[in-house]
């Protein structure tokens, strides 16, 4: 269990970087 929590909160994390990396780039 906590390694899912673990995972999932990695992925989150990535998401929210590669969203942001993207927003920059856009603009």
């Amino acid at each position: 269990m906590l390694i899912l929590a673990s995972f999932l909160g990695n992925s989150v994390s990535h998401a929210f970087h590669f969203k942001a990396q993207l927003n920059i780039r856009l603009k």
